[in-house]
């Protein structure tokens, strides 16, 4: 059977993908080397036909990035160190180091500790609905505060 799907308008999306050093993955350990220990965010504007389609493309885009990030892993080997230039050897040490201990599978298979996506023209809705969403949360506390210590003080 054959079915030709009806090509849908496409849409501006906003994804949003962070990766959190200290998350429940437990897949980021290697990052504990790196000089700043603030989530890694990337704010990626994707023309879509639907959230999925803009997830997805928006993981590919943060793959090749972070494939490029990794080229600049060999300044910060020991190996180079105080050096300008390096030999073959050297570099083809450096590279069979590094892929025994799958430094680039593991950083390429990190798992985001979160993803958001929106459509890029609901945004200001959406913030405006999550201070609402804080103040309710705000007030929920305090009243359940309150309750508290009325409790308490009526078991005095």
């Amino acid at each position: 059977m054959h079915i030709h799907a009806d090509e849908r308008d496409k849409k501006e999306y906003t994804v949003t993908i962070a990766y959190v050093l200290d998350d429940s993955h437990n897949d980021k350990r290697h990052m504990e080397t790196m000089e700043s220990k603030e989530p890694i965010v990337y704010h990626i504007i994707v023309p879509a036909e639907s959230n999925l389609q803009a997830i997805q493309r928006a993981m590919e885009i943060t793959t090749m990035i972070r494939a490029e990030d990794m080229t600049d892993f060999i300044p910060g080997h020991p190996l180079s160190e105080g050096k300008d230039s390096l030999t073959l050897d050297e570099i083809s040490t450096i590279r069979d180091e590094t892929t025994e201990q799958l430094i680039f599978r593991n950083w390429l298979s990190l798992e985001p500790t979160s993803i958001q996506c929106h459509l890029t023209e609901d945004e200001e809705k959406l913030f405006d609905l999550t201070q609402v969403n804080i103040a309710k949360l705000q007030e929920s506390i305090g009243v359940s505060a309150e309750d508290f210590l009325k409790e308490i003080a009526d078991d005095a």
